[in-house]
């Protein structure tokens, strides 16, 4: 009886300490052509065995890279860049991806704290519309350091687990884009702007 009272207290404690919900998506969001490169990264298999390999190595070091030896024949160089404008080939291949999706929350269920500790989870319950597949719930997620997150079960054919709550009127659906440049594996992590 102890144990039952004391989880009781303890469960009303902690949805009085909660956090406030700042941030609840509500309506229709669409694509609007905003499109955010946050990273770029590069990334080569450089043999080590071989005079031509030590030299690779030694160019790639001077240009920034971080060389970490895979094996006994070979080092990945890898280089992470900030802050960098978005190439006109990202924007072109998100304007085509995104073309006329649109996010629906009809704002009918009702948040409920599901977690409360380092990060706050409120659990809503309502169908969501991502393009054309239907999820029938979702968590908001308040991080520690300030940023809000909406995440979605993953399934074969729903592939969005998260999207960024920037505010009431804004999402950030993060995207990935990888080619091959020269030998070297370049991946982009972009962000796509959705608005009401």
């Amino acid at each position: 009886m102890k144990k039952i009272i004391f989880f009781t207290l303890m469960s009303l404690c902690s949805m009085a300490f909660s956090s406030e919900l700042t941030y609840h998506p509500v309506g229709l969001f669409s694509y609007n052509n905003e499109v955010t490169l946050t990273k770029k990264r590069s990334a080569e298999t450089v043999s080590l065995v071989t005079a031509e390999g030590a030299a690779r190595i030694k160019d790639l070091k001077n240009s920034g890279y971080i060389c970490i030896r895979k094996n006994a024949q070979t080092s990945l160089c890898t280089k992470t860049e900030n802050n960098l404008p978005t190439p006109d080939f990202i924007q072109a291949a998100v304007d085509k991806y995104l073309i006329g999706v649109t996010f629906t929350f009809p704002g009918t269920g009702v948040p409920t704290v599901v977690f409360d500790g380092a990060n706050t989870e409120w659990m809503v319950t309502e169908v969501v519309m991502l393009g054309k597949i239907r999820v029938p719930m979702y968590k908001i997620t308040k991080t520690f350091d300030g940023p809000w997150y909406v995440t979605f079960p993953v399934s074969d054919e729903q592939g969005i687990g998260t999207l960024n709550l920037v505010n009431n009127d804004e999402l950030g659906l993060p995207l990935t884009m990888e080619q091959k440049v020269n030998g070297q594996t370049i991946g982009y992590f972009i962000t796509a702007t959705l608005k009401k």
